[in-house]
């Protein structure tokens, strides 16, 4: 059985892979990183979860959270408070 510090490792180093991947889509090194970050996730984040895990202000995640949308990476799925997911989630 695999510990809690290999099973973070592994989630850590395919969560790399993704972003390395996205970013090669284009998408820049903090798109990418809060796409990834919403694709390994196992639930929508609210704007304060995802700026405290990706250590973005809010006051530019809101612009990169909307470019995000309108690209069709991710989705709003509430708005009190504002949550999104990946679209791959659904």
């Amino acid at each position: 059985m695999k510990s809690l510090n290999s099973a973070a490792t592994e989630q850590d180093k395919n969560m790399d892979k993704l972003r390395t991947d996205l970013e090669l889509l284009g998408l820049s090194p903090q798109e990418a990183l809060i796409v990834a970050l919403l694709l390994c996730n196992k639930k929508s984040m609210t704007i304060k979860e995802i700026s405290e895990e990706v250590e973005i202000p809010n006051y530019l995640l809101y612009n990169i959270l909307n470019l995000l949308t309108q690209k069709g990476f991710i989705e709003q799925i509430s708005l009190k408070p504002k949550s999104y997911i990946s679209d791959q989630m659904l």
